[in-house]
């Protein structure tokens, strides 16, 4: 008898397969030690252009070459129509797993319809990786049996899940997605809509890779997404019409907009400054700062912390809410981190990458902190005017318009 069937679409995917057969008999060597029951994993390719074979694995991993795409939703039913198991975890061919992830997942599900795991977020054109939940709240709140995940999508990737498979919803499985990224959201809703019940394990098992060409959750196909989601909501009657109002309007405006465009924003100070070759480290080392805290250690901060490596200034440590979450090449604290305050005093400066409410984030630092608190807007801003100034002032001097170049 299979325990758990693993289901992992595959698209030009090969390269993915040696680590997956790896992990995966280390999983079940696990498992069976644990439980004396087997696993399965079941592959689908979804791309008839590339044959995909496995020789010389274990038994109970399947691949199937489907003959026509189906897209991850499609992939990821005809899996689910495979699977022999009791549970079932949808992974995605470039996550990454535990050694005992299928051992730990099964020991917390208990009597509920699904577990999610805490894991990592791992961006590879960053430093470190941060924990997909860096606060206990984050957790709890997918737990809440009232919260129906219409504010937002708590559940990062289906490959934090293990479910149990009579507990997914028909509707999920006859209405498959033509749009790619929303399918997992629309299994958490129609799962909520119908009682089912969701534990939580806080172990970090599970890493979600990012590499820049598949962060698709603000593009436009994304959207197109969420909107067939949405679609599938309203005709099925899932949804109470102020639920798909408010959800219409989210989709439509995204509350995270001006966020996003705000950070954009800062990275064009940035790209601006760089191509006229004005450095922050130079305007550090300018204002006498040689030492800096980082507040914010996600895109922002972590660019910031790579632009000061091998300079002149030291990033000695960052802060950030997240801390307990995050491993990174410096220590990184909370702001109720015990000695913060003195920790403070060996710094020149405290820089705050975070683009939201930063005003307030500036006005707690400044009670704690008796050294210069800026934002990185505010610093960018300020390399730019002098930039505008120097530039006048040659202008004036040659008669001829100084672009900086």
């Amino acid at each position: 008898m299979v325990d758990i069937s693993i289901i992992i679409p595959l698209y030009k995917g090969k390269k993915y397969l040696t680590y997956w057969v790896e992990i995966l008999s280390a999983n079940f060597k696990k498992y069976q030690r644990e439980y004396k029951s087997r696993c399965e994993a079941i592959f689908v390719n979804d791309d008839p252009g590339e044959k995909v074979e496995l020789q010389d694995c274990e038994p109970d991993i399947t691949v199937y070459n489907l003959k026509e795409n189906r897209g991850i939703h499609g992939a990821r039913v005809f899996g689910y129509q495979k699977a022999r198991g009791t549970y079932v975890v949808f992974l995605d061919q470039d996550d990454r797993i535990t050694e005992d992830y299928l051992v730990s997942q099964r020991n917390r599900v208990g009597l509920s319809d699904a577990v999610v795991c805490n894991g990592y977020r791992e961006r590879l054109w960053m430093r470190g990786r941060r924990a997909i939940y860096t606060q206990e709240k984050q957790l709890q709140r997918i737990k809440d049996e009232n919260n129906f995940f219409i504010e937002r999508n708590e559940i990062r990737s289906p490959g934090q899940v293990l479910i149990k498979k009579n507990s997914i919803p028909d509707l999920w499985l006859t209405k498959i997605m033509s749009e790619n990224g929303a399918d997992d959201y629309l299994l958490w809703i129609l799962m909520r809509k119908e009682g089912c019940v969701f534990e939580i394990n806080d172990q970090r098992l599970y890493t979600h890779v990012e590499y820049g060409s598949n962060t698709s959750s603000q593009d436009e196909g994304m959207k197109k997404s969420l909107l067939e989601m949405l679609s599938i909501l309203d005709k099925n009657d899932i949804l109470e019409i102020e639920e798909l109002e408010d959800f219409r309007k989210r989709i439509e405006n995204g509350d995270e907009a001006s966020r996003y465009l705000k950070m954009a924003k800062v990275y064009d100070y940035w790209m601006y400054l760089n191509i006229r070759n004005k450095r922050v480290d130079h305007y550090f080392k300018d204002c006498k700062y040689k030492r800096i805290a980082i507040y914010g250690m996600n895109y922002l901060g972590n660019r910031l912390y790579d632009d000061l490596y091998n300079s002149s200034v030291e990033a000695v440590f960052g802060i950030d809410k997240g801390a307990d979450g995050i491993e990174y090449d410096i220590p990184i604290y909370k702001m109720d981190s015990p000695g913060l305050s003195e920790k403070l005093k060996c710094v020149d400066a405290v820089v705050v990458t975070v683009v939201a409410s930063n005003q307030d984030i500036l006005s707690d630092l400044q009670k704690v902190c008796d050294k210069p608190v800026m934002s990185i807007e505010d610093v960018f801003l300020e390399m730019m005017e002098l930039d505008f100034i120097a530039a006048a002032e040659r202008t004036d001097e040659t008669g001829e318009l100084d672009k900086g170049c």
